[in-house]
């Protein structure tokens, strides 16, 4: 059985540590729900079923790791249902793409028109989206 020495055990738990470290007020960064789950399936084993359908929302205020912020509450707007499929979002090899990921940008988008309810009244100055695995 081959040791690890603890310099190198500890210099790579540190960048296990740093490589899902991310700025608490990063737009576009995982929440704190999904790196929770992604370190329990990756790194410890456990079970994880993505959700069949992901909601998209909107938000008025800057997101967190902690929380979506401030969700829309115009009269007419709920999230919006997109079902989790390669069809619906890109691969991470590029635009348009309905294969699995191979490519090394780390990023996906809708590869469809998303279209929310129109506001009648309430705020609308929307200043980023959030993604959830529940309608409410």
């Amino acid at each position: 059985m081959t040791r690890i020495r603890r310099p190198l055990a500890v210099a790579l738990a540190a960048l296990l540590a740093f490589s899902f470290a991310q700025p608490s007020n990063a737009t576009g960064a995982l929440s704190n729900y999904t790196i929770n789950h992604v370190i329990d399936w990756f790194f410890r084993g456990q079970t994880f079923t993505p959700p069949a359908t992901i909601y998209v929302a909107l938000a008025t205020t800057t997101p967190t790791q902690a929380a979506c912020g401030t969700e829309a509450a115009y009269t007419g707007y709920a999230r919006v249902a997109v079902s989790s499929s390669l069809v619906n979002w890109e691969g991470t090899q590029g635009a348009g793409s309905t294969t699995a990921s191979t490519g090394t940008s780390g990023q996906t988008s809708n590869n469809a028109v998303i279209t929310f309810g129109a506001p009648t009244s309430g705020p609308t100055v929307v200043t980023a989206f959030c993604i959830f695995d529940a309608l409410t």
